[in-house]
């Protein structure tokens, strides 16, 4: 078991044997569906595991902290101070403003444990304090690292409040310490919230992107772009909506919330044409040339917030044509209510929605089922 999991908000369910979690995230769905959807007549199918079940997540979000949580080992062992400091972990479950100083986390590559100390380091070192979400002041704020499952790209974006060219160049002295990585950032922002989403980037050394593979394709993936974090079960899933979308060769689909356009270009070879929508404009850019690397010419990409974009039904269906199929990958909040009529009033044949919240998912399919 995890040294950390009794503190730690990473993992709930990881004192389970693996089977016993594959169970126990059925219930968890069938429950949600009756509780919070009030449905009662489907069918639930075993839950597909993971190719890996340790190492798996392609991304890794850490945040920096004043404070650690201090284990009741420690406290009854008078082995802790209890001080402001630079510590860089997960949240503990339950504190926004306190941190699990990690030194392992088993859902990662062994790397990215080496390469939260080191950078952990080079904040304790450095003469700038830690952020804060209750003052709003402070300087280090966030630790971003991606790998990849199928190809030796590795990112590392480190992200603070403003810029800070000493630190800079302390970071940059991590592309010296791990040859690996691919991708070293140097990011800001100034939103007061703690959301690990940078406004300008820096790049340290060397490209902007890293590239990832799914099948027979490859996906540039920048460091705000949204990408499934288990590659290899990804590949699974992608197949599953296949098989549920039914695709006969020429249907006409839209895919919301498409991010990287990995979902449309991996369905583009059993279509007629997909149109993904996506709100963030970074991850429009990575969906156009990602279309580009893999030589696909029936996905088109649009930018905007889907809650006004399928507003103007009769507007849509005239540039893009009538949806045959949707395709729905929301992010954990699930979908605006303006959204989901929209979806009504489109009316396409068939909807594959891919949720990764069941509960904003039971809400959801209650509102479609309801909407006349």
């Amino acid at each position: 078991m995890c040294a950390h999991f009794h503190e730690c908000g990473g993992c709930s369910l990881q004192h389970y044997q693996y089977e016993k979690q594959l169970e126990a995230k059925q219930e968890q769905i069938g429950e949600t569906l009756q509780r919070l959807g009030g449905f009662s007549d489907f069918q639930i199918f075993s839950t597909l595991p993971s190719v890996e079940i340790f190492h798996y997540r392609n991304k890794m979000e850490f945040s920096f902290a004043r404070q650690r949580w201090i284990t009741e080992a420690e406290i009854a062992e008078g082995l802790y101070v209890e001080k402001n400091g630079h510590y860089l972990g997960l949240h503990a479950k339950g504190f926004f403003e306190k941190v699990i100083d990690i030194e392992t986390c088993h859902l990662v590559k062994p790397i990215v444990s080496e390469i939260v100390a080191a950078v952990r380091d080079i904040a304790i070192h450095s003469e700038l304090p830690v952020y804060s979400t209750r003052d709003h002041e402070g300087f280090w704020r966030f630790l971003i690292i991606r790998t990849c499952q199928n190809t030796d790209d590795l990112m590392v974006n480190v992200v603070t409040s403003r810029f800070d060219e000493k630190a800079a160049e302390n970071i940059k002295s991590l592309s010296s310490q791990f040859p690996q990585i691919t991708s070293l950032l140097y990011s800001t922002t100034a939103n007061k919230a703690s959301v690990a989403f940078t406004e300008k980037e820096y790049l340290l050394a060397g490209k902007n992107t890293i590239i990832e593979k799914l099948g027979r394709y490859q996906f540039e993936i920048s460091a705000n772009s949204f990408f499934q974090t288990n590659t290899k079960q990804a590949e699974r899933l992608y197949d599953v909506a296949l098989d549920y979308a039914e695709f006969s060769g020429d249907e006409n689909v839209y895919d919301l919330y498409c991010g990287a356009g990995t979902i449309s270009l991996y369905i583009s070879d059993y279509v007629g044409q997909v149109v993904g929508f996506e709100a963030i404009e970074s991850a429009v850019k990575d969906a156009n040339r990602n279309s580009v690397l893999n030589g696909v010419r029936n996905c088109e990409f649009v930018l905007g917030d889907l809650r006004d974009q399928l507003l103007d039904t009769k507007n849509i269906i005239s540039r893009f044509g009538k949806p045959d199929v949707m395709i729905i990958d929301p992010p954990r909040s699930g979908m605006h209510p303006k959204t989901v009529k929209s979806i009504l009033y489109l009316q396409p044949d068939r909807i594959v929605y891919v949720s990764c919240n069941p509960a904003t998912l039971a809400r959801d399919l209650k509102e479609l089922r309801t909407i006349n």
